[in-house]
């Protein structure tokens, strides 16, 4: 019997979700996440997103191809938890998403996915350093 508040215990499935989607190596393997767009950069420029293993597509049916760098402790997004999982986008790339919007106006290189208290997902977008913060969005779980 679990003794975590209920809400630790959603952000912990939220991270297993995401870890399963995305670092299995064959898609066959593994279930896609699906998640839906609640913050307004999210509603206003990805769209809601699906993680599946080694890519991330947003609403538009744009892809970016993701390798996972690693666990890293820090403030990822407003509200998440002190981790996040890391991954390099590859190549990098800033994509044409909804309403002619960018995801981040430069080439994104990294982004790290971290789930928050509320069982939310945080997704921070950074340029060529993880120092380069250029975005965060957010989204719910379907």
């Amino acid at each position: 019997m679990s003794t975590l508040p209920a809400t630790r215990s959603i952000s912990i499935s939220a991270c297993l979700l995401i870890a399963a989607s995305l670092l299995l190596a064959h898609p066959a393997d593994a279930a896609c996440a699906k998640w839906t767009a609640t913050s307004r950069t999210a509603t206003a420029i990805t769209g809601d997103i699906t993680t599946c293993p080694g890519t991330l597509s947003f609403g538009n049916g744009t892809k970016l191809k993701l390798q996972f760098v690693g666990n890293k402790k820090g403030s990822w997004a407003f509200g998440s938890a002190d981790s996040a999982m890391i991954y390099r986008v590859t190549p990098p790339s800033d994509p044409l998403l909804l309403n002619g919007n960018t995801l981040c106006g430069e080439p994104v290189h990294f982004i790290a996915l971290s789930p928050t208290g509320d069982g939310r997902l945080g997704m921070t977008v950074f340029g060529a350093q993880l120092s380069d913060f250029c975005a965060v969005y957010f989204y719910d779980p379907r």
